[in-house]
């Protein structure tokens, strides 16, 4: 903001008794002992002798009295020349009209009474530095009228209660500040400068000694500037803004707005002539309204939002920051049609934002900046992430829609756990088509957690994972993840344990497992699609509580696979190519069978490069065909279920039995240098069904175990007797954990 009339440097302060020296010289002085001199009453010339009790016109030593007498009110004392005086007492309504010349006081010059001013205004070429010397007592009631950018200079002990208006510059000449229980009040279209000290390092007391101060900048176009060193205490008064108003502190150590203070925008605004707050850094923890219909505020210079914070934006109010912003905490309640827009770097540590509802063309939070988030931030309603981001703190964001990726592509840089709970990560449940970049160390995890847990999100975009190559570190969970988009293992080890989806229908997914010592490890239930496609050397992952399917025509590439926990290839019968296998003790394969021809009626797994290293258990699941019933092979039938180009090491824990309704079926494996086949050894009876046994086991007790085979296989249609179908009415579903819960305990033989 401008200083009035300041445009040149500014010449030195004379003093006040160089300013009396030239009094003196000019011959203006007029009494050498101190007196006391009234003003009769009516306007007229402070140089006419007629107008003063006794006869005569104060000077240096003495003091004027203006309004003490009851023929003294409401007209005005017009200085016809420059003139000094000892103090100055103006009262009921009367006014000192400096008319551009010097008026110096040696004492104080104290204004109380409604309407009671002093105007201070250059003259068209006055020479005169300062229109007004003097320590001001302001009372209330009382007038510092400053017009045409008049400067002004206010000795030691100087207070306001009553009003500083109108347009010009004033220096505070106290140590430790004018104490402000008034109002600083700019005209229309003016500007006001206060400056606290001669070179405007001294502290300030703009809200009083009781917090009433108030600085009004609610006249449109009007200007406020504080220029001080510090604050004696934060701001606890109130401030006004208006349309196209500016406030202006510059303040060398900063300036606070305390938990008292209220900072009302009144409207309305459009974005070009929005109300303006500039200068040194702001630390604010009072309340903020943006009172009207359109009312707009900017900061241009940073501001932290403390814990205590509130801020009200009414019907398409909009608060722009434009500068560095840090949010500690507060409250932040958007009207219909509002916006808080951060174009400035932000930093997030709290605060809970809310807008009229979740649709963006209601209201919207828009973070266009940088953002780095550093601990728990809400957002009711609709914001929008356009920024690239850091995490570089524990984390939680909750939201109902927080369009993650904006219009840009964001990138988020998570260094940290992370946590988003929220109904939707885009607009119309859209994808993700930004970049995660999950890396750091061992608590670098995006956890995103949708509110419908049968919902999942799609990633469209790129997400980079990083690892320690000595540890395993989860780095992604949450909600189910479809990856339509990038996904690449850049180092080490690293978990994926939410549910996820590799190439939805129609879509496409490239995953690159990095060097030949990484791994993914999935740790969820993940289902990989044909259209998948797959680089890099190091190897995918069924981690120990993991599930996936791999989809008929699914290829790794050069990706080993590695199963250590439960494993199929396609939904009914199919073909999956790997360049290595490892089915490692403990874990799980299953294998379907509902024809002869292998990879497409029965599962074929190819190991294309490497060998195939086999242990823990197979299991072997007859096809339902439909209306031709389960498929029946007969004694001696093989199956060939794997083959490899490296070779076949290991063997599997013990050979597999499969039911239908009408048989049990037992199997050879036979192990070959280079394949692996089923053979069917012989055909029994169906086991007789025993009521929550889901496990299927030969003897035992109905327990956790048929809980877990349930789960294994939920939804799957039963054969009647099958794992999984403890109620025997061929489907794995509610009805089943009901039979194991009533039946718990029970023996089966």
């Amino acid at each position: 903001m401008k200083s009035p009339d300041h445009g040149a440097p500014r010449p030195r302060y004379r003093s006040v008794r160089a300013a009396s020296i030239l009094l003196a010289a000019a011959g203006l002085a007029t009494s050498a002992s101190a007196g006391t001199y009234s003003w009769i009453g009516g306007p007229g010339s402070w140089q006419d002798p007629n107008k003063w009790i006794p006869f005569g016109v104060p000077d240096t030593n003495d003091t004027a009295l203006i309004g003490n007498l009851q023929t003294a009110a409401f007209s005005t004392v017009l200085l016809t020349g420059p003139k000094a005086y000892d103090a100055l007492y103006i009262s009921d309504g009367m006014t000192v009209d400096c008319n551009g010349f010097e008026l110096v006081s040696f004492g104080i010059a104290s204004i109380t009474g409604a309407g009671s001013r002093i105007i201070a205004r250059p003259a068209p070429g006055a020479i005169n530095e300062e229109h007004f010397q003097g320590e001001l007592a302001i009372g209330p009631g009382g007038i510092l009228d400053l017009r045409d950018g008049a400067p002004v200079k206010s000795h030691n002990d100087c207070f306001n209660s009553g009003e500083i208006i109108g347009c010009g510059y004033l220096e505070v000449g106290n140590v430790h500040g004018m104490p402000n229980n008034g109002v600083i009040r700019p005209s229309e279209g003016d500007d006001i400068v206060i400056q606290h000290g001669t070179i405007g390092n001294q502290m300030a007391d703009l809200d009083g000694t009781g917090g009433n101060g108030t600085l009004d900048v609610s006249a449109e176009y009007s200007g406020l500037e504080v220029i001080a060193g510090s604050f004696i205490d934060p701001f606890d008064g109130t401030i006004l803004l208006g349309r196209g108003s500016e406030l202006t502190m510059n303040v060398a150590g900063g300036w606070q707005c305390g938990t008292g203070c209220a900072l009302n925008v009144l409207g309305p605004g459009m974005p070009s002539n929005g109300a303006k707050i500039d200068g040194t850094p702001l630390d604010f923890d009072g309340l903020m309204t943006l009172d009207d219909q359109d009312a707009r505020l900017r900061f241009l210079m940073p501001v932290t939002f403390g814990a205590n914070t509130g801020v009200d934006i009414a019907v398409q109010g909009e608060l722009e920051l434009d500068s560095e912003s840090t949010f500690l905490g507060g409250q932040y309640i958007i009207g219909q049609f509002g916006k808080i827009q951060i174009d400035g770097p932000v930093l997030f540590e709290g605060g809970e934002f809310s807008t009229y509802s979740d649709a963006p063309n209601q209201g919207i939070v828009r973070i266009n900046g940088p953002a780095v988030y550093d601990g728990t931030v809400a957002f009711n309603g609709f914001a929008r992430q356009n920024g690239d981001v850091q995490v570089t703190g524990p984390t939680i964001i909750n939201a109902d829609v927080f369009d993650l990726d904006g219009a840009f592509q964001t990138v988020w840089e998570i260094g940290s756990s992370l946590t988003i709970n929220a109904d939707s990560i885009d607009t119309l449940d859209g994808p993700f088509d930004g970049t995660f970049d999950i890396a750091g160390g061992v608590f670098s995890k995006l956890t995103l957690n949708l509110s419908d847990p049968q919902d999942a999100w799609r990633m469209d975009g790129q997400m980079d994972l990083f690892g320690l190559t000595h540890l395993i570190e989860t780095r992604v969970a949450g909600s189910r993840m479809i990856m339509n988009g990038d996904l690449n293992v850049l180092d080490g080890r690293v978990r994926i344990s939410a549910d996820a989806e590799f190439a939805a229908h129609n879509g496409a997914a490239n995953v690159d497992l990095g060097p030949s010592d990484s791994e993914l490890i999935m740790d969820g239930f993940t289902r990989v699609r044909a259209a998948a496609m797959f680089s890099g050397l190091g190897s995918l992952v069924v981690g120990p509580s993991g599930h996936m399917v791999l989809e008929a025509g699914t290829t790794t590439g050069l990706s080993a696979l590695a199963n250590k926990g439960r494993l199929e290839v396609g939904s009914d019968s199919g073909s999956a190519s790997v360049d290595e296998f490892t089915n490692e003790p403990g874990a799980t394969w299953r294998v379907s069978v509902g024809g002869y021809t292998q990879g497409d009626e029965h599962d074929l797994l190819i190991v294309s490069g490497g060998g195939a290293a086999l242990g823990g258990t197979l299991e072997v699941k007859i096809d339902n065909l439909g209306e031709a019933g389960f498929f029946a092979p007969k004694a001696n039938d093989e199956f060939t279920i794997l083959t490899a180009l490296g070779g076949v090491t290991g063997t599997f824990l013990e050979e597999p039995v499969s039911f239908t309704p009408t048989a049990t079926y037992y199997w050879d494996i036979v192990y070959e240098p280079n394949a692996v086949l089923l053979r069917l050894d012989w055909i029994g009876r169906a086991p007789a069904c025993c009521p929550g046994n889901a496990t299927r086991d030969e003897a035992g007790t109905v327990d956790f175990g048929d809980i877990t085979s349930i789960l294994m296989h939920w939804l799957e249609p039963g054969d009647g007797t099958g794992v999984g179908d403890a109620n025997c009415d061929g489907i794995v579903d509610f009805e089943d954990i009901t039979a194991v819960l009533q039946h718990w305990g029970d023996a089966c033989p």
